[in-house]
């Protein structure tokens, strides 16, 4: 287990000392320690679990391969209990404890996590997981020197870490000793450690020395290269210009950025109201965009009404499940009434306020479903655009009329999400007179870069705006994201 945000998909292969003559139990063997179809996997393991006579030793090994694959699916409760479970049986497996820490990590529940990684060391001190493990709850908690007290601890233990190089250079780097950050990055891409989080820490590091304007590689450093005609070996400073956009063009690495879906929803062609110009294309935009970079699952529909707009908002929420990303862009037009924001399908008339709720679909709605199954949300909502119908809801609503206001409202979500508006809550967004509005015509240009974080695209696309539209319309967020900086693109 080397990645704390993510259970590690290689289950447990250390199997009790016991004969297993009968092919069945072979094959519920090699099912329980399945890294793939969970499912499967969960069921082999409890046949083990409830053969007739097994040994403790089969329950240990068959109930910690079951935790693992409840983890994976994401149903950190279950995993939970089933470490219980194990540990009852076994209460030194140092295994299912550590297990019991990033579960409770999962859960966002950081207290219950660092005591679980706590008790490992205290049996093992050397149990390098859970020392880069430890770290980075401390890091989350606020304890930056804490953490670089266990990356440093991880890094003596495994020399090649390089995910625990990055994390401690992003502990340095939040402490504004960037120096230190600059030499630990650089340390992470020297390092070679072998699965995706250190992957993902290559990827990471290199954006990060673009970020701080550092070079791959230190200055006054060498480089060795091998003459072939000669057969002799030579050395040269790697710290001039050519040889750094050398250094920049590493082979491509291939990042594990977990599972991503998203839903992606255009509406221009309004039947009661004025139709707009941009959604539409914005999202067909959008769509093909997320599936050039890799997301597994992109739902995506123009011009809904009602009913279609509901089924696609079920098809987005069934797509969700033990999703590690999950990435909801609407485009079109939308309301708020009493301080909630709502969908307009393009059917809607609005013709008084019980029409708000029979017609729309509210953003909440949609964020319940995120919140509830995926790890990481983003909502981008490109939807303030100004709307007459509102207008007519509003004189609909008489002495109630505030009740209705202009464009939309602030959102507030829980830990893990990232809201972006086109514009300031309660202000009206462009729908532009090109083919795509200001706002998604900034998002196009900068969604596709590699090796930054949402954050700082996001402040790219604002500055874009903001220029485009001379300050007429500025790009607002709210942020609950924690942890490792969200990158949709990494590799060169």
């Amino acid at each position: 287990m080397r990645f704390i945000l993510a259970l590690p998909l290689t289950l447990i292969t250390l199997q009790p000392a016991l004969a297993q003559t009968q092919s069945t139990q072979a094959n519920n063997t090699e099912l329980c320690r399945a890294t793939s179809d969970f499912e499967r996997s969960v069921a082999a393991c409890t046949r083990i679990i409830d053969a007739p006579g097994v040994t403790k030793e089969w329950i240990v090994w068959a109930g910690y391969n079951r935790a693992l694959a409840y983890d994976a699916k994401g149903e950190n409760d279950r995993a939970l209990m089933e470490y219980d479970m194990v540990l009852s049986h076994e209460p030194g497996y140092l295994l299912a404890i550590n297990g019991r820490g990033l579960s409770y990590f999962k859960k966002k529940d950081l207290p219950n996590a660092k005591a679980a990684f706590d008790q490992v060391l205290a049996f093992n001190p050397e149990f390098v997981d859970a020392q880069y493990s430890r770290g980075i709850v401390n890091f989350d908690m606020g304890e930056n020197d804490k953490a670089i007290v266990d990356y440093t601890s991880a890094i003596a233990l495994n020399p090649g870490h390089a995910a625990a190089y990055s994390r401690r250079g992003q502990a340095y780097e939040k402490n504004r000793e960037y120096q230190k950050a600059i030499a630990d990055y650089r340390k992470a891409l020297a390092a070679s450690g072998e699965g995706n989080i250190h992957q993902q820490a290559h990827a990471y590091s290199r954006s990060r020395l673009t970020v701080l304007g550092a070079s791959i590689t230190a200055p006054g450093s060498t480089a060795t290269t091998t003459t072939t005609d000669t057969s002799t070996t030579t050395t040269a400073s790697a710290n001039t210009k050519s040889e750094e956009r050398s250094a920049t063009k590493a082979a491509p690495v291939e990042v594990n950025l977990g599972r991503r879906v998203a839903l992606i929803i255009g509406n221009t062609a309004y039947q009661n109201t004025e139709p707009l110009t941009n959604p539409s294309n914005d999202a067909k935009a959008v769509a093909t965009s997320l599936r050039r970079l890799g997301f597994q699952s992109v739902i995506d529909g123009t011009d809904l009404d009602a009913e279609k707009l509901a089924g696609k908002v079920r098809d987005f929420s069934r797509a969700l499940k033990g999703a590690d990303l999950a990435l909801f862009y609407y485009a079109g037009h939308g309301v708020q009434v009493n301080g909630l924001n709502y969908m307009m399908p393009v059917d809607a008339k609005l013709a008084e306020e019980s029409d708000v709720y029979a017609e729309t679909v509210e953003l909440n709605d949609v964020l319940k479903h995120m919140e509830r199954q995926a790890k990481t949300n983003i909502i981008i909502l490109d939807a303030c655009r100004n709307n007459p119908l509102q207008r007519n809801l509003s004189r609909s609503m008489g002495t109630r009329s505030a009740a209705a206001s202009q464009g939309l409202a602030e959102v507030r979500s829980g830990v893990g999400t990232l809201i972006v508006f086109a514009t300031q809550p309660g202000n009206v967004a462009l729908d532009g007179a090109e083919k795509h509005s200001p706002f998604t015509a900034g998002l196009l240009k900068h969604i596709e870069t590699p090796n930054i974080d949402i954050a700082i695209m996001l402040r790219r696309v604002r500055d874009d705006v903001i220029d485009n539209t001379k300050g007429q319309q500025v790009p607002w967020e709210h942020s609950s994201l924690r942890g490792a900086p969200i990158m949709l693109k990494a590799g060169p």
